[in-house]
């Protein structure tokens, strides 16, 4: 086995751990700079903080490549095992549901909630959840403004 050790791919951390757990699995020794750091503080590197590189042997470079390969041909071939897209309306409208949940941050959900409006306002069918949506941004409306009478009392008592 060589003891130099060559860069395979440069990806985000789920990727790079993902292929890496594989290649381990069938025998492919690989080593990942600065793992225990960036288990700590991802951002201590600076730079592209979210990214890592998967370095492996030099004489098993090939092997290493080929397996990659069959993984996404395999990915491409079977849908199922790729990540479904997710819809932007949806996904805003899961954060401002997500807001009113989490009290503090009822405001954002405002803003997030007129976005959400504003995206659904023309459609002929509605996303799922759509109800609870529009109940979330109400709730955040209605903690927002008790946040406000709230402080308000405090501020004018003391």
């Amino acid at each position: 086995m060589s003891s130099r050790w060559v860069p395979l791919m440069q990806a985000s951390i789920p990727e790079v751990i993902t292929l890496q757990a594989s290649c381990e699995s069938i025998g492919i020794p690989t080593y990942v700079p600065d793992m225990n750091l960036i288990q700590a503080d991802p951002f201590m590197r600076g730079g592209n903080a979210l990214a890592l590189q998967l370095f492996v042997p030099e004489d098993r470079l090939d092997d290493a490549r080929a397996f990659q390969e069959r993984i996404a041909e395999a990915r491409k071939s079977d849908p199922q095992r790729m990540p479904r897209d997710v819809d932007p309306i949806e996904q805003l409208g899961r954060r401002t549901r997500w807001c009113c949940l989490l009290w503090l941050t009822a405001p954002v959900g405002i803003w997030l909630g007129f976005r959400y409006v504003r995206a659904t306002h023309g459609l002929a069918e509605k996303p799922d959840q759509h109800a609870w949506t529009i109940a979330a941004f109400w709730f955040s409306i209605v903690l927002t403004l008790i946040y406000i009478v709230l402080f308000t009392k405090m501020i004018l008592q003391g």
